[in-house]
């Protein structure tokens, strides 16, 4: 490894030691807890003639390497689940595929770090 590579994976680290939150991740009937940073949420407000509508997109920084089932290891597919405690409230938000990008990117040219987009459906007191 050199000095850049080794800078690289101990900011990684920083950023999910520190900023990190718990998620649970579903993929049809299976579930795994795991740690994730969120991205800035953005909201997107779509007009049509006569509707408004209010989207909170939230995007998970995730490492690829903590997606698996056992030994089986996953990439992110549209309409997968995620869940996360938020103040008290619970978060579900779905997959979301992005037409040109699909339901993921990675963050940088390793592929440690994963960026899954998200869109809220649904928010609960916890």
């Amino acid at each position: 490894m050199n000095m850049l590579s080794d800078g690289a994976d101990w900011l990684r680290q920083q950023l999910h030691d520190h900023a990190g939150v718990d998620i649970r991740y579903y993929v049809s009937d299976a579930s795994i807890g795991l740690t994730a940073t969120v991205k800035e949420p953005s909201f997107v407000l779509e007009r049509q003639p006569g509707i408004n509508l209010h989207t909170e997109q939230r995007d998970y920084l995730i490492d690829p390497a903590e997606l698996h089932f056992g030994g089986d290891t996953f990439e992110p597919s549209a309409d997968d689940i995620i869940t996360e405690c938020v103040a008290g409230k619970t978060l579900t938000c779905k997959v979301l595929d992005i037409p040109g990008e699909g339901p993921f990117r990675y963050q940088e040219g390793s592929r440690r770090l994963m960026r899954v987009f998200t869109y809220v459906v649904e928010t609960e007191n916890a």
